[in-house]
């Protein structure tokens, strides 16, 4: 594995407080830059975690795709207003990184909707933003909707839209949701797909 993999990715700080702690025990001269690229890749190279899914990142996970996931959303279904809050979704994506991705996703799925950057939609952004990625990841999320029934599914993104769901619980709902999927590699094409597969619990949340 190489550090190519991580592109505009931050790496952990807890990573180069170990490679600190080395470093200033050391008694040779060494060219910091390179000593910490090394010690990254090697520490990579040795987890069992799969972190392909970084490779895809950057084509879901960025303030320009969230927002375009946002607008279509709006033009498809009721919306209060398609407004912003918060400019700065970046800020989010930052905080939530893990080169696990169910942890990664998780932490997101708790920042976003605490950071309830849209003044409309953002259950159903957030609902497509991670079913999309994992789509592009040849996987897929599988809710549960009834027209005329409250489900468990539903009720998740309420409260998590409310903090009310910790980590460990949004972990655990992702996990249990995980479906097999044929991914097309076109970023486009699977936000529609997340769309039309999930229509009818979007329009719920719309509500």
């Amino acid at each position: 594995m190489t550090l190519a993999k991580w592109r505009t990715t931050k790496i952990p700080e807890y990573y180069f407080n170990e490679i600190e702690t080395t470093i200033s025990s050391s008694q040779r001269y060494v060219s910091v830059s390179e000593f910490i690229r090394q010690a990254i890749e090697e520490k990579l190279s040795k987890m069992k975690t799969n972190t392909d899914f970084l490779i895809v990142k950057d084509l879901i996970f960025t303030t320009a795709r969230i927002k375009n996931i946002h607008q279509i959303i709006c033009s498809r279904f009721r919306a209060d207003s398609k407004g912003l809050l918060k400019e700065d979704i970046q800020q989010v994506i930052d905080r939530s990184l893990d080169i696990d991705m169910i942890t990664f996703l998780s932490r997101f799925t708790k920042n976003f909707a605490e950071y309830h950057p849209f003044k409309d939609g953002n259950k159903r952004t957030l609902l497509v933003t991670v079913d999309a990625f994992l789509r592009m990841n040849n996987l897929k999320l599988k809710f549960r909707a009834e027209k005329n029934k409250e489900t468990e599914d539903e009720i998740f993104f309420w409260q998590n839209s409310d903090q009310q769901r910790t980590l460990e619980q949004i972990k655990k709902f992702i996990k249990t949701h995980l479906d097999t999927h044929k991914s097309s590699h076109d970023v486009g094409r699977e936000i529609k797909k997340s769309i039309q597969d999930n229509r009818l619990i979007l329009e719920k949340l719309s509500r």
